[in-house]
């Protein structure tokens, strides 16, 4: 008993969330604290603030060109546009879906056997924890904080609830089971 407390008060400090939160959890529903928490991630993250600011002076440039400059061939003025639309997209497209599970106010639970991975690459190691089933067979993988990664990596040998964001895929808490 007393290392399933200690196992859920690791994943409480990994992914931040408190006895309120699970309680609403399990009943499906996202709490108001993990609503909030949803928008701070959002905006504090470095792929929102760099589609922002490159991707709108391109798409500036971009309606800019178009409009204003009548000799430059239709393609170039295309392409610019599209590089605008390409920096922004993405990050409205998981705005909308973090909107969407605010408004919605749900979770959606899995349960496994979590393992954790890291992958290196040029702008710096992506870490991902997942769910394995009975058989050890990975079900379902989600990326995790460098922060949250360091913490589980010496503990990773028990079997989860897991809480996430059905449209945007954010873990929001996770238990042992």
């Amino acid at each position: 008993m007393n290392q399933h407390k200690d196992a859920n008060k690791l994943l409480s400090e990994a992914f931040d969330f408190s006895e309120d939160d699970i309680a609403a959890n399990r009943e499906g529903k996202l709490s108001n604290s993990q609503k909030s928490r949803l928008v701070k991630i959002y905006f504090s993250s470095r792929n929102f603030w760099g589609a922002i600011l490159l991707g709108l002076p391109f798409l500036a440039l971009g309606i800019w060109v178009f409009v204003t400059i009548g000799s430059l061939n239709i393609i170039l003025k295309i392409m610019i546009l599209l590089v605008g639309l390409l920096l922004i997209l993405p990050t409205l497209w998981q705005y909308i879906s973090i909107r969407q599970d605010i408004n919605a106010g749900q979770v959606t639970s899995w349960q496994g056997r979590i393992s954790l991975t890291k992958q290196a690459s040029r702008g710096g190691d992506s870490h991902f924890i997942g769910l394995n089933n009975h058989r050890g067979e990975s079900t379902k993988s989600y990326e995790i904080t460098a922060k949250q990664y360091k913490l589980l990596n010496q503990h990773v040998d028990f079997r989860v609830n897991l809480y996430i964001t059905p449209k945007s895929k954010i873990i929001v808490a996770m238990e042992e089971s």
